[in-house]
């Protein structure tokens, strides 16, 4: 293999600190906009309820069905978030008796109506759900465009990774790369020429799966993906909800439903059925900012012992200020992940190693302290 060419500009630690920065801005925005976004949601949820026991009494009235105490029965009973008129409104709750009544039962009320209205009532129910919003839409659209924010992030790091080691080691682009006349003409210098190249390669990489990346990670750098992804089924789920959220408008897809493994991911908590809007908890953001930073930064530190192993000390004091940093926050899972890596790897200073054993061992004991 041939030695490091004057290509390699783009140094490890630029590549390291610009990806802990990415997500200490998607942490902090997370951190300072997600109250607004439940605010926004109680308010707008409030409003619905109002517009909604409106529209409900209108159209109970207007197809004159009968109901004794009707203002009382909308009002009481509509409730989108607690399972309320419109959202418990189904056959299981309706029957028609041979004695030709219609019953409806919700909330321990049992107003009746004849069969011949039912089929009005159920008309009209229809019209109320199409009307009703689903809950928490600020909070969604706010947690879906954080993780599609980590994802670019992460798409960011692969692509820096992928031209270090092109323009480290030219010859990593294989014999069978062509360049037709016409577009070697618009460059005035080799460089440049390699530039497009690669460009072009790592163009053709993000647009594959993140599986590929992985793939291209542990040929070109030796990278081991069980060493550098804690939780590589919730991992996957991540990938695989981002395209639902950009492919499927967040509803559950067939690939979805095929590639996530439903027995050992925490969220979603079940299968959902196809089609199903996936909710996007504030606890899955916490947790894929938590993901996201461990792999970026286990993944650099892998690619930079790799490719400038002459760069040791830099290294392990860039990742031990990110460890310390991390404490400092409380973000105890990111402290035992990125810390037992880095004990695992051997390359801290007997200080440094001193240091992050006691902070492993105050992040487990506030890990033991939460189980209880």
């Amino acid at each position: 293999m041939a030695g490091p060419t004057a290509l390699s500009e783009v140094g490890f630690w630029q590549i390291f600190h610009r990806y802990v920065e990415s997500i200490d801005a998607a942490r902090e925005f997370f951190t300072q906009i997600s109250p607004r976004a439940s605010e926004m949601d109680a308010h707008a949820l409030e409003e619905q309820k109002r517009r909604m026991a409106e529209l409900t009494l209108k159209l109970l009235k207007r197809k004159g069905l009968g109901f004794d105490d009707l203002d009382e029965f909308v009002t009481t009973t509509f409730d989108p978030l607690a399972e309320g008129l419109a959202r418990s409104i189904s056959s299981k709750s309706m029957e028609v008796d041979k004695a030709a009544r219609f019953t409806l039962t919700i909330d321990d009320s049992e107003p009746e109506l004849a069969a011949d209205k039912a089929q009005l009532f159920m008309d009209a129910i229809r019209v109320i759900v199409g009307e009703a919003k689903l809950p928490g839409i600020h909070r969604e659209s706010l947690n879906r465009s954080v993780l599609l924010s980590l994802v670019a992030n992460f798409e960011v790091l692969i692509a820096d990774l992928a031209r270090r080691r092109y323009r480290q080691f030219p010859e990593a682009i294989g014999r069978q790369r062509q360049v037709s006349v016409e577009v070697l003409r618009t460059f005035a210098r080799v460089d440049d020429v390699l530039d497009h190249i690669v460009s072009d390669l790592i163009d053709e990489l993000l647009r594959g799966s993140f599986e590929r990346w992985f793939k291209f990670l542990e040929q070109h750098m030796s990278i081991d993906p069980s060493r550098v992804v804690p939780d590589a089924s919730q991992w996957a789920e991540m990938f695989q909800r981002r395209h639902v959220v950009v492919h499927a408008g967040g509803h559950a897809s067939r690939q979805y439903r095929e590639k996530v493994d439903w027995t050992r991911v925490r969220w979603p908590s079940h299968r959902p059925p196809l089609d199903d809007p996936l909710v996007t908890e504030n606890e899955y953001i916490w947790y894929a900012l938590d993901v996201f930073q461990t792999v970026g930064m286990l993944l650099c530190q892998s690619a930079w012992k790799k490719l400038a192993p002459q760069e040791s000390e830099e290294r392990y004091t860039s990742l031990a200020r990110v460890i310390f940093g991390a404490a400092d926050a409380a973000l105890w899972q990111v402290v035992r992940w990125l810390s037992t890596w880095g004990t695992e790897d051997g390359g801290f200073t007997v200080a440094q190693s001193s240091q992050l054993s006691l902070v492993a061992c105050l992040s487990s004991m506030r890990a033991y302290c939460e189980s209880w």
